[in-house]
């Protein structure tokens, strides 16, 4: 899990980094890629690119409080990412 998101943040980083404006978001600079529009910046920025049938969305979200409790964690980070978002509620346990 670590290995995939440090993968997808280096690959973040290297669009971000061949783009020419520098923007500001939260704690995070970076500059849109090459092709890329702006669709929102009120709570998130979402980038978007249209190329015929296919598309690519980028979206960087505020840093969120954290605290020694993953499940506390993860819950606060369900709510805010997709339970209030979406409207979806509660995640589903995992049946073993």
């Amino acid at each position: 899990m670590k290995a995939t998101l440090l993968i997808v943040f280096l690959s973040t980083i290297t669009v971000f980094s061949s783009a020419q404006s520098v923007q500001r978001f939260d704690i995070l600079s970076c500059s849109s890629p090459t092709g890329f529009t702006i669709k929102e910046k009120t709570k998130r920025v979402v980038l978007e690119k249209k190329d015929g049938h296919s598309f690519c969305q980028l979206q960087l979200w505020p840093a969120q409080q954290a605290t020694r409790d993953p499940k506390a964690n993860f819950k606060t980070d369900w709510d805010y990412f997709a339970g209030n978002q979406y409207k979806i509620g509660d995640p589903k346990e995992k049946q073993t």
